[in-house]
């Protein structure tokens, strides 16, 4: 079994293990840490089946109860734009919020936006590093946000010689390992980088331990050098 095996397993079947559960699964919705857990692709089927639970829980819509406002929930190892908040007036004028995990639907929507996205990003950032003779283009890989481009400051946010040893022209190639929700960044070479974003891109919704075995063979990598 060869490096990027070890690192992330078999090729994944086109089965999703997401599509044998219910479309509403998880917590009582009570909290960011207990919350419903939305099973769907679309954001329009989102919306339906958290307007069907708040029914369930209180009654018909616009009559029993009205909505109210929505907001991401932004905690310390809350992933970014996964937990949804929403708020509603009873007919009593009592407030309630529920907390919906709407990850799916989410991530779905951003791969369908992505290829526009990019080529923004793109743009915005070799703009940013053309206008500033010292300042490259970082491409990282984060399995919470995916593929982005960051412009960095040599001799501030990275060092000259991290530069030298792994940088390509203006470009550096970073990983983003997580260990107990606090973020590794690890600088290695393009080629290596591009073999692991070439695995990420197979993995589904449970790559979290395929993240950590990432960070491990790298520190292995690294060390050798």
């Amino acid at each position: 079994m060869n490096f990027l095996s070890r690192l992330f397993g078999s090729k994944k079947s086109s089965h999703n293990e997401l599509d044998d559960l219910p479309p509403l699964y998880g917590g009582d919705g009570n909290s960011p840490q207990n919350p419903v857990i939305v099973n769907c692709c679309s954001v329009n089927s989102k919306d339906i089946l958290i307007n069907s639970f708040l029914e369930e829980k209180h009654g018909v819509k616009g009559t029993d109860w009205q909505s109210g406002f929505e907001y991401f929930v932004n905690e310390g190892g809350v992933p970014e734009y996964s937990i949804r908040a929403v708020t509603i007036t009873l007919a009593d004028g009592a407030s309630r919020t529920y907390y919906f995990d709407i990850s799916r639907p989410m991530n779905v929507a951003k791969k369908l936006m992505k290829p526009l996205f990019d080529q923004i990003e793109a743009k915005q950032v070799q703009k940013t590093v053309e206008a500033s003779g010292t300042s490259i283009v970082a491409h990282m890989l984060d399995p919470n946000t995916g593929y982005t481009r960051h412009p960095m400051v040599i001799g501030e946010q990275i060092d000259e010689e991290t530069v030298q040893k792994f940088g390509e022209g203006k470009n550096v190639y970073i990983i983003v390992a997580y260990e107990k929700g606090i973020p590794n960044h690890i600088i290695c070479k393009r080629e290596k980088w591009e073999e692991v974003k070439a695995q990420h891109d197979m993995i589904d919704d449970a790559g979290g331990s395929a993240t950590k075995r990432t960070m491990d063979e790298l520190r292995k990598l690294n060390s050798r050098k």
